[in-house]
Formats: C-alpha cells, sequence, structure tokens
C-alpha cells in the first residue's frame, strides 16, 4: 500500500473550501428572484394597494427597504466595532455594504462636509434591466409617466440606505436622482 503525504490535508482544504462555497451559497439569493420580487411589490402597491394614493405607496415601499436595510446593517457590522463619525459610516455603506448588497462598490462619493453626501452607482443593478413601456413615451408627459414610474423602483433602495444607517445610528433622510440610465445618485442628508 503506497500512501502519499500531503494527500489527507489537501482533501481536508478541498473538503472545506466546498463547505465554506455552500455555506455562502446559502446566503445568497438568485438576482432574477430578486429582481422579481421588486417589480412585483412595486406593481402591488401601485396599481391594487394604493392606486389612488402614490404618496402612500412610495412610502410604504420605503419603508419595506427600511426594515431589509436595518437587518442587512444588523448582519454585516455584527463583529465590528462602532464607527466613529458619519463618514466612516457612510464609507461602510459605499464600500462593505454595497458589495455586499449589489456586488460591486459605490463608484463615487462626494460630500459637501455639512451632512450631504451623495452616493454615484454608475451602473445600478436594479436599473440596469429595467425598460420602460413604449406607450408611455410619447413627449413630455410620456417621459414624466416613464421617470415617475421607475423612480418607484428606487423608494426601496432609498429605504435601504436609511435603514443601514438608522442602524448605524445616524439619522438621515435618502432621496434618488436618476438623470441618465442606469446611473442612480442618492442623495444622503443626515439629520441634526
Amino acid at each position: 500500500m503506497l500512501v502519499v503525504s500531503g494527500s489527507s490535508s489537501s482533501s481536508q482544504s478541498a473538503q472545506r473550501e466546498r463547505e465554506r462555497e455552500r455555506e455562502r451559497m446559502g446566503r445568497e439569493v438568485s438576482e432574477s428572484c430578486v429582481d422579481s420580487l421588486l417589480t412585483e411589490m412595486v406593481s402591488s402597491y401601485c396599481n391594487r394597494f394604493y392606486a389612488d394614493k402614490p404618496d402612500l405607496a412610495a412610502r410604504r415601499i420605503e419603508a419595506i427597504g427600511y426594515q431589509v436595510g436595518h437587518q442587512l446593517s444588523e448582519r454585516y457590522t455584527m463583529e465590528r466595532p462602532r464607527f466613529s463619525d458619519h463618514l466612516e459610516a457612510i464609507k461602510f455603506i459605499c464600500k462593505d455594504f454595497w458589495s455586499e448588497v449589489f456586488k460591486k462598490q459605490i463608484d463615487n462619493l462626494k460630500t459637501n462636509h455639512r451632512g450631504t453626501f451623495v452616493l454615484q452607482d454608475n451602473r445600478f443593478r436594479w436599473l440596469s434591466r429595467m425598460s420602460t413601456d413604449p406607450s408611455l413615451e410619447t413627449g413630455q408627459e410620456g417621459d414624466s409617466k416613464a421617470t415617475e414610474a421607475m423612480s418607484m423602483h428606487l423608494y426601496f433602495p432609498c429605504g435601504i440606505i436609511r435603514g443601514a444607517l438608522s442602524n448605524l445610528g445616524i439619522p438621515c433622510a435618502v432621496s434618488a436622482d436618476i438623470s441618465s440610465l442606469p446611473a442612480c445618485s442618492f442623495v444622503v442628508r443626515i439629520k441634526a
């Protein structure tokens, strides 16, 4: 019988790697499932539950995002010390948090050093595969309807950001700007 030394350690290493991969896969959700869920949620709140009250639909969608962001932030900061200032927390959102949620970092961060931060994502995942209804694209009125429909999808990520920052002890208001798709800017205004 021939025994090769080191073979068991490499097989143990491979086994550990497979276990880590299975564990990682168990924590991820298919992007297409998330896209479908988000689309259906926005559609349900805008067309069924609050068809005649778009402001209420927007608040409900943002509130769901807030809960998701709060819980994700709790999970991703469990083993980290508290952030010492607002800028550190915002950098965490731009790098680590965004990477976990959207598989990339924020492309650009700007601040006025007075509590306003602009997070720029040049290819926001949730907008990159969206299309508008061609029947809405007839003139300025159609453009405003298409923009309104698209903006309803941004209340959820705005809520995610607000919830994550709230969990980090930073009360704020978050809004989104979509001037050129699929780029998106999130404006975070910290409340004094």
